[in-house]
């Protein structure tokens, strides 16, 4: 009861909290950088990443609320950035179905790997207790390559939103 209160209290106000800073984010970036959205989705791993690394590992509940608070804010944060990135990348005639595909695996991907996987990474610790562990490893493994890989994209990224940006402005003169 007390766990389920409190997600739903998080989704309520830290994933709020979470899209206006992606959306002050966008606005404060994309004024001076090309790649901007995809430097807020980068922004908000950053902050998911390592608090929802460590909030399953904290020493008392309340120093693990707070923490998972902050790591709820960045969620949103990159839950709202991703889409935005891509849709900026995406030529408009495709930009529908593929955002469906992000969609579907985003949907289906984690809900129907990560519980197993834990389960079974928890299985073999021989120790319920053991899932804060597994928690905190299962974050870090997947969410420092995912940082160190939108890094390294970011370059490639601006150039696609330049390279698409350059496309529409050459089919300008043609529509008018």
């Amino acid at each position: 009861m007390e766990t389920g209160f409190v997600t739903g209290l998080f989704y309520f106000t830290a994933g709020p909290i979470g899209t206006a800073v992606a959306v002050w984010s966008q606005k404060r970036l994309e004024a001076t950088h090309t790649d901007g959205s995809m430097r807020v989705l980068i922004l908000g791993l950053l902050i998911c990443v390592p608090f929802s690394a460590f909030y399953p590992v904290m020493p008392t509940a309340e120093l693990a609320v707070a923490l998972m608070f902050v790591a709820f804010i960045g969620k949103s944060v990159a839950t709202a950035a991703g889409p935005a990135s891509m849709a900026l990348i995406t030529p408009g005639e495709i930009r529908t179905q593929s955002m469906a595909i992000f969609n579907t695996v985003i949907s289906l991907i984690g809900p129907l790997i990560g519980p197993p996987l834990i389960g079974w990474a928890t299985d073999a610790l021989g120790d319920p207790k053991k899932i804060n562990v597994v928690l905190m490893s299962y974050v870090l493994m997947l969410g420092i390559p995912a940082i160190v890989i939108a890094c390294l994209g970011l370059k490639h990224y601006r150039k696609a939103v330049q390279d698409l940006e350059h496309a529409l402005r050459q089919r300008e003169p043609a529509l008018n």
